[in-house]
């Protein structure tokens, strides 16, 4: 399809610079609509992105939630919500993805011309994530294992004292994020799917084509900073399943998390880290050995020069 249009919506808690770089990214990428829904109030971030014309920004203040009935207690909530609404005003777009602050889109040839690929009686893609090494030269992206009949074994080899603990051998999710094409009134974006109505919509396509690269942590002082929350209510709350199951030594990594620092404290978390997240050479051949090594530079200073030079960062 010559001309196609398509757009990423996202809801974001950030300092200013991540915003930008999160918008600047994707324009670069050629994103025709970037709309942000910003969580907090953000002046950097909102004065840049209303100057440019390929940025949308709203503030999720009261105002713009008592409009709405009321604001809604989990972040999950709120970003589904901002997402649907993104999604039926957008019509103009051909497609929308709804991903975060720390995802960025990545396609070989361009997003476009990926999304021009898909067949045109599919209406929702899922795009699978790769998952950012923190620290090192930034360029290094870890892909999940693959289920099979071997995987704990396979990701307990990558990682010998947490593996057991890993879905895939990723701190966060393997479920990708969705890109739809607009136009369904009955359709509401969520974080990892759709649904329809008040029902879980039909499975969206794999989409090889195109990845979500997952800067998760790009160092441990970052990764620290977000812990609690995510411990207590993002992507380590308790509700979370474990990886594998409880008869093979499957524990959340809620509980992990909580472990550790009941009987090792911060060394217990850094010792995670290390093994897990952090870029070395040990772990990159480990991955490479296995082919779930991927390089990718972003280059986040020169698209946000590109794409804001004049943002007061």
């Amino acid at each position: 399809m010559e001309n196609l249009r398509w757009g990423i919506v996202s809801t974001i808690k950030a300092p200013a610079r991540d915003v930008l770089e999160f918008a600047a990214f994707h324009i670069d990428a050629g994103a025709a609509r970037v709309i942000v829904f910003l969580d907090a109030p953000n002046p950097i971030a909102e004065k840049a992105l209303r100057q440019h014309p390929k940025a949308r920004v709203i503030v999720c203040d009261d105002e713009h939630w008592e409009s709405r009935g009321r604001r809604p207690k989990r972040h999950q909530t709120r970003q589904s919500h901002n997402a649907t609404r993104a999604y039926r005003k957008h019509g103009d777009l051909d497609w929308i993805g709804h991903v975060d602050v720390d995802e960025f889109v990545l396609a070989p040839g361009g997003i476009g011309s990926a999304l021009a690929r898909v067949p045109e009686n599919v209406e929702t893609i899922r795009v699978r994530p790769i998952e950012r090494l923190a620290g090192g030269d930034g360029k290094a992206y870890k892909q999940y294992v693959p289920r099979r009949e071997n995987r704990l074994e396979q990701v307990s080899n990558l990682y010998p004292e947490f593996g057991q603990f890993l879905a895939g051998g990723f701190l966060s999710h393997m479920a990708g994020k969705i890109f739809a094409r607009p136009g369904n009134d009955e359709l509401k974006l969520r974080i990892h799917r759709t649904f329809l109505g008040d029902e879980i919509g039909p499975e969206a396509l794999d989409f090889p084509d195109m990845t979500v690269a997952h800067v998760h942590a790009r160092s441990y002082d970052e990764w620290r900073a977000h812990f609690d929350f995510r411990h207590s209510e993002g992507s380590y709350r308790d509700e979370l399943a474990p990886a594998f199951s409880r008869d093979k030594g499957g524990m959340t990594l809620h509980e992990v998390f909580k472990t550790l620092l009941d009987f090792e404290g911060e060394k217990g978390l850094r010792k995670f880290f290390d093994e897990v997240v952090g870029d070395s050479l040990e772990l990159r051949e480990r991955l490479d050995e296995r082919n779930l090594l991927q390089l990718h530079d972003l280059k986040l200073d020169e698209v946000l020069e590109r794409q804001f030079p004049d943002a007061a960062l």
